[in-house]
């Protein structure tokens, strides 16, 4: 793989709606065809299909060769959000000299990372065009920082080893000087409104809404003294994202013996993970559940009974982000239990399910493993610790289905800046495809 391909695809993909248009345009280059949720589906036996729900999830799919609906999917899924600030829908700020841009905090992240670094916006905007139409434009702002959040002064600190943050306060970044050009009418800047409709090329007026997210403008690049590590903003969940729909593209340039093939192999991102998946797009909508069941419904005997034979013989790896042990906080991790920076992929596990792995999709797992020559390491929680929680439980709540979680190793995670194994990227990528290849035969070892 090459690293340069992965760095390219964070850069491209500063929202949710930006990580699945980047995402589609690799399926597209793999002959991958859209499919519309709206639309009566005539799928065919070694097609490849994608979906896009709310612009900001994605469903991808490969039809085996001999599939049957009985014989179930292999699904490895993600998820497209990132701890961003959001613009408000009335943002219009402006304090001492200055305009600012009002934002609410989306997800848990550690904001304060978020002070003194460029901050450029990105998102969808919706448009009215001269035609009548209604087009939903894609916009990144970003070429150059535009927002800015800047701590105080040390000098005028109080509490200078761990000043408090209060998010409503303190996190409004600033934007411009203000020169006093009013914005009457309007809900937002004019200078902001401008740019807008500047990336849009339309005017002011047809613009009738728009989800715009602050991002910090560094690159994404390699880094460490022999480039082990990836530093970037949102490597969760983007790696999980990227090596997901990869791992994907991936299988199908391996030969597969056709007994084998007949399955169908899927990737799925959804959007809110950070904020719980409650939503059409999230992971505990319907849409997932809706695809399948079209996909079974779609053979030559319609049978309602098949959805419920496929999701007993189906496995779903939910790909998110897991905690390296810190170097510098070595006690806040279990002791048997550290993911390292080796190239691994990290197997979560908890007590309390806040993972949906299970002694059966890990055996399943670790025999795929095997095939693909990847290490799994494994990981759980202090029973003092609190524990984050993923797409995993819901889906398999949802399906009644056979779900793990893995993740690669990263530090710093819902930093501004993350850190991330390198080695790992490529060695996910790796489990998933073939994961995608030969979970049939595997799985025809076990009863589920």
């Amino acid at each position: 793989m090459s690293y340069n391909d992965f760095t390219k695809f964070l850069d491209a993909s500063p929202t949710p709606y930006h990580a699945v248009h980047t995402s589609v345009q690799l399926l597209r280059e793999e002959g991958f065809k859209e499919l519309r949720l709206e639309d009566e589906w005539k799928l065919q036996k070694n097609g490849r299909y994608y979906v896009v729900k709310a612009y900001s999830t994605l469903i991808a799919f490969i039809v085996g060769s001999e599939f049957e609906a009985k014989n179930g999917f292999a699904v490895v899924g993600a998820h497209t959000d990132s701890p961003c600030l959001r613009v408000r829908p009335s943002s219009k700020l402006a304090k001492e000299q200055f305009k600012q841009v009002a934002v609410s905090t989306y997800g848990g992240g550690i904001w304060r990372t978020w002070f003194d670094r460029g901050l450029g916006l990105a998102g969808v905007v919706t448009v009215k065009r001269d035609n009548g139409n209604i087009d939903h434009v894609h916009v990144d702002l970003g070429r150059k920082p535009l927002l800015f959040i800047p701590n105080l002064a040390i000098h005028l600190e109080t509490e200078r080893l761990q000043p408090k943050i209060d998010s409503e306060e303190h996190l409004q970044p600033i934007f411009c000087c203000d020169d006093g050009e009013k914005s009457e009418g309007y809900d937002h800047h004019i200078e902001l409104l401008n740019l807008i409709a500047k990336d849009c090329e339309c005017k002011v007026d047809d613009i009738i809404d728009f989800d715009l997210r602050t991002f910090p403008t560094e690159k994404a690049e390699l880094g460490g003294l022999k480039d082990e590590f990836v530093f970037s903003p949102r490597l969760d969940n983007l790696l999980g994202v990227y090596t997901t729909v990869k791992g994907l593209i991936e299988s199908q340039k391996q030969p597969v013996e056709a007994k084998y093939d007949n399955i169908t192999k899927v990737a799925v991102c959804f959007d809110h993970e950070e904020v719980g998946s409650g939503s059409a797009a999230g992971a505990k909508s319907q849409v997932f559940e809706q695809v399948l069941r079209r996909l079974v419904l779609e053979g030559e005997q319609v049978n309602q009974e098949n959805f419920s034979r496929a999701m007993a013989k189906s496995l779903i790896i939910s790909a998110d982000q897991a905690h390296a042990a810190h170097p510098n906080f070595s006690d806040r991790h279990e002791r048997n239990h550290r993911p390292r920076f080796d190239g691994s992929v990290v197997v979560k596990i908890n007590a309390d399910q806040r993972y949906a792995t299970t002694t059966t999709s890990y055996s399943v797992l670790s025999e795929v493993a095997k095939l693909a020559d990847v290490k799994l390491t494994k990981f759980v929680v202090k029973n003092t610790s609190p524990c984050g929680s993923t797409i995993g439980p819901f889906i398999s709540a949802n399906l009644g289905c056979l779900t793990i979680d893995v993740g690669c190793a990263q530090l710093a995670m819902h930093s501004a800046r993350e850190c991330a194994d390198a080695k790992s990227v490529d060695n996910a990528i790796k489990l998933y495809s073939t994961f995608y290849n030969n979970y049939s035969q595997v799985a025809s070892k076990f009863e589920f």
